[in-house]
């Protein structure tokens, strides 16, 4: 397995104000600026980085998980400090994990002059509503080798996140929050989907899939 580092940043309000964070963008800007760009072509290709973030106890808690080890440049700002651990190979090794992960629901869909139509790829559209997120999800996570234990899924905040991206270009996400425990079906489906993630909006905070060992739990 390629090496892999899981990173955990603590950023206090104080932080928070020094890097301009004000929406999602801001955090994209901070998480890239602490790796190097190694893609074949800069802008362009998988970044090799995914990321999460969610505030706790009044402050934001960032956990990024990266083919290549951080800059520990972010620890010169006061009020962040981070923590990062190289992933172990056997951490993908059991068969039952807790998870949780932000995704982007969406589905690909042909307009037509009757309408929408769902038999060809197109148009990209949001998944509406918890019961058709936790139908799509269910399929997702079949496609990338694991299934939901019964019952156990859970489909929590859903928000429509909007800001400015690169250039000034209008972005807009639906992310929801789901949590569950799940099984590996297919090991090295399962091991590209925590390695490269899942779904859509990766650049911006959805996709990485943060599991814990089920013994762990």
């Amino acid at each position: 397995m390629k090496r892999h580092y899981l990173t955990r940043y603590i950023f206090e309000p104080a932080a928070i104000q020094a890097l301009k964070i004000r929406d999602t963008y801001g955090w994209h800007r901070v998480v890239y600026d602490q790796y190097d760009d190694i893609r074949t072509e800069p802008g362009n290709g998988s970044s090799g980085i995914l990321w999460a973030v969610d505030k706790r106890r009044g402050n934001f808690q960032l956990t990024a998980l990266s083919d290549r080890p951080p800059h520990r440049t972010i620890e010169a700002v006061t009020g962040a400090s981070m923590s990062t651990a190289e992933l172990s190979e056997s951490f993908l090794d059991p068969d039952d994990y807790a998870f949780r992960t932000v995704v982007n629901p969406v589905r690909s869909v042909k307009r037509t002059g009757d309408g929408i139509s769902r038999l060809a790829r197109g148009v990209v559209v949001p998944v509406k509503g918890r019961d058709e997120i936790g139908k799509w999800f269910l399929r997702l996570a079949a496609s990338h080798g694991f299934s939901i234990k019964q019952d156990s899924l859970e489909i929590g905040q859903i928000i429509v996140d909007g800001f400015a991206g690169k250039a000034g270009h209008r972005v807009t996400l639906q992310k929801a929050r789901i949590t569950g425990i799940c099984h590996v079906e297919d090991r090295e489906l399962f091991k590209k989907a925590v390695l490269g993630g899942i779904g859509r909006g990766k650049a911006f905070g959805c996709g990485l899939l943060q599991v814990v060992p089920i013994q762990a739990v």
